[in-house]
């Protein structure tokens, strides 16, 4: 009885033997074989099969494309009907090198044409929305190196917005508050921004110009009034790329007076970051009447009001101000009313503008105002310098420039003067 159970026990154990070996012969005849896998192989198969890669790599329905290794057990089924097993080992790597490990083996299957896998590229979740796409050229990048002191501080640059024709306009800013350098000992820097003229003349002039000035930026956009934006930009770019040590950072038109040393005045208690003042406006709705100098269309702007925005006459940003204006614009659709674009964009970065009326005046008594303020406005030069207007800033804040240089000159010789010596009997 015992001796019957024995051979019971052997035959089972035969059958199941057999057993084991058949699938084993029938799984290995649809496993293709591959001979060593590493880095930047491709491997084809037919198509509707399931793979699994022990590693990962990028792969398509006919093809793999051998990448990378560094995971293990990776299964990728791909799209079909009916699947085939493929197992495939990837190499590691170690040592700066590729090692190959042995795959497993079985029949290979005829395989199709080869299929170059691309791996895709994950797209910018935030694509820019007013790239500035315009290239300097004129670009004037040693200004504010050569107008800054010894340390290489700047305390402010004005970036006056005028048309490449205004040439009469440039020469009284330059003989007025655009030729002062230095203020209350603080350094200061004027610089004009224009647009491309479409007249080869204008052209030529203001190439010469710039040759004698020095002081220009300009860019390849067409000169305009609704490019007054892209004019503004550009100015922020300048500033961020050749002049990252200036502390603030004034946007004036080139029909405005500047009363330079209350404006410095007013400045040297300002804080110099986060900072946004000039004459704030509210509450200001889009003008829809087609015949108005501002009209918008609602696929322009389609809200019902404008954010806070500063009058584009005369405005002053610290200098990260400026910085953060320029790249948060790429991600602010353009808007062709320049100060109310700023606004739009000021309003994105979370900065809040500021208050004060002394920078932009319209009033009938320019001299009082010019005074005690900081920016009237004027009008533009049409045929030559208006010597009026030169006078009045001459007498208003030119004469107290020159008092303030005295007196630095009165302390700077009490200084260097050596005390007296006292003559007489001991």
């Amino acid at each position: 009885m015992a001796r019957v159970s024995k051979l019971r026990t052997i035959f089972f154990a035969l059958i199941i033997y057999g057993v084991f070996w058949l699938n084993l012969i029938c799984v290995m005849r649809y496993v293709p074989r591959i001979n060593r896998v590493t880095l930047g192989d491709i491997i084809t198969f037919k198509r509707n099969i399931k793979v699994t890669f022990i590693g990962n790599t990028s792969w398509s329905s006919g093809a793999a494309t051998v990448t990378s290794t560094h995971a293990t057990g990776t299964t990728k089924p791909f799209i079909g009907t009916t699947f085939r097993p493929v197992t495939v080992v990837v190499g590691k790597v170690a040592n700066n090198r590729t090692k190959a490990v042995e795959p497993v083996t079985a029949k290979k299957e005829p395989a199709t044409k080869p299929i170059k896998v691309q791996v895709a590229v994950k797209p910018d979740p935030k694509p820019a929305v007013n790239p500035h796409l315009f290239n300097f050229t004129i670009t004037n990048e040693g200004a504010c190196t050569n107008r800054s002191d010894k340390n290489g501080n700047l305390f402010l640059v004005f970036l006056v917005k005028c048309r490449p024709e205004e040439r009469f306009d440039r020469e009284q800013i330059r003989q007025t508050w655009g030729g002062v350098t230095e203020v209350l000992g603080q350094r200061i820097l004027t610089m004009f921004l224009v647009g491309q003229s479409a007249d080869p003349a204008v052209r030529g002039m203001l190439q010469n110009e710039d040759e004698r000035t020095h002081d220009f930026i300009q860019e390849d956009f067409n000169e305009g009034y609704f490019n007054l934006t892209y004019k503004t930009l550009m100015g922020f770019r300048w500033v961020m790329t050749h002049c990252p040590k200036v502390s603030y950072v004034v946007s004036v038109d080139s029909d405005m007076m500047i009363n330079v040393r209350n404006l410095v005045q007013r400045l040297k208690t300002m804080p110099r970051a986060n900072f946004a003042e000039g004459n704030l406006r509210t509450g200001y709705k889009p003008h829809r009447d087609v015949g108005s100098k501002w009209f918008v269309t609602k696929q322009e702007y389609s809200r019902p009001s404008y954010p806070p925005w500063l009058n584009g006459g005369c405005y002053v940003f610290s200098s990260d101000v400026a910085t953060r204006v320029y790249k948060t614009s790429a991600n602010v659709p353009f808007f062709k009313l320049d100060d109310v674009y700023i606004g739009i964009v000021l309003a994105k970065a979370k900065i809040k503008p500021k208050l004060c009326k002394y920078y932009q005046q319209y009033i009938v008594n320019k001299q009082v105002a010019l005074r005690t303020g900081i920016g009237i406005g004027i009008r533009h030069n049409e045929n030559q310098v208006n010597e009026d207007f030169k006078l009045m800033w001459n007498n208003t804040v030119g004469a107290l420039l020159e008092k303030d240089k005295q007196k630095v000159v009165s302390t700077d010789s009490a200084k260097k003067t050596p005390p007296l010596k006292t003559v007489g009997p001991k």
